[in-house]
């Protein structure tokens, strides 16, 4: 049978807050709602693009699954791109896991069947 989308919620390891929400859509079952939740813009730390990718990837292990839908739960902003306190005196050690998890992001939605 199929695995319920709403137990994917992918969280930060630093915090108990949902990254990314992850649902069913409501009128297509073989679609998938993945809801960016970092407010206040949503920006792209590296934490919310590993949490984006997971998703991305347990999604693409459901068969039923056929697509997926960004969106926000601002529902002003969908997101306001890199988290800047990311690049702004950065962790030298930290700095290249973010780039390669953003780059990842990437490859991710580019790459999926979904």
């Amino acid at each position: 049978g199929a695995t319920s989308l709403r137990s994917l919620t992918t969280t930060s390891s630093a915090s108990s807050e949902d990254l990314v929400r992850v649902s069913d859509d409501t009128k297509n079952n073989n679609v998938t709602i993945l809801s960016l939740n970092r407010p206040p813009v949503n920006s792209l730390s590296m934490e919310m693009c590993q949490s984006i990718s997971k998703a991305i990837k347990d999604c693409e292990e459901m068969s039923h699954v056929q697509g997926i839908v960004l969106a926000s739960s601002n529902p002003k902003i969908l997101s306001a791109g890199l988290d800047l306190k990311e690049l702004h005196n950065p962790d030298p050690e930290r700095l290249p896991k973010f780039w390669d998890s953003f780059q990842q992001l990437f490859i991710d939605l580019y790459g999926t069947r979904l």
